[in-house]
């Protein structure tokens, strides 16, 4: 893409350029506040976990046992998340083929975002809670609409640079 020479997107200043990471952090931390707010609210009522799914064609990466994106469906919504350690995963596909898993919580740990299920099996066996850590989170209405990550909340009023 050429830019004419009087461009000024064409070498933006430092000033501009920083003006615009800024504005990038503050609508991240928005975004994230905001689905983390949803998940809990979500988790509150412990929704049953309905299905889980993850691409056949992914191999965890660089053998170090991580999954590419993932999905699960809990009240209504559906969840995705990347990046998970592959034995978790596997840990909560065979939790919810054998019992009942619902989502218990949600949350943060540095940079990475987690969601803890509580696994209710049988009357023989206390129920387990199983964590599961994920790079990213993203939450899409079941009933098609558009991705969280599309559609952030409310309009909120514009903040001056």
């Amino acid at each position: 893409m050429a830019f004419a020479a009087h461009d000024p997107l064409a070498r933006p200043s430092w000033l501009t350029r920083a003006r615009w990471r800024r504005a990038e952090r503050r609508v991240r931390k928005e975004f994230e506040s905001d689905t983390l707010a949803e998940l809990r609210e979500l988790a509150r009522v412990e929704p049953t976990v309905s299905s889980i799914t993850a691409p056949d064609d992914r191999a965890p990466v660089a053998g170090r046992g991580i999954l590419g994106p993932v999905e699960l469906s809990a009240g209504g919504r559906r969840i995705a998340a990347g990046a998970v350690w592959g034995p978790a995963w596997s840990s909560l596909s065979a939790a919810a083929a054998q019992g009942k898993v619902v989502l218990a919580g949600a949350g943060r740990y540095g940079g990475s975002w987690f969601l803890r299920f509580r696994v209710l099996a049988g009357d023989d066996h206390a129920p387990r809670e199983l964590p599961l850590l994920g790079a990213g989170v993203r939450i899409i209405p079941h009933s098609g609409g558009e991705s969280r990550l599309l559609v952030a909340g409310p309009p909120r009023q514009p903040a001056l640079l």
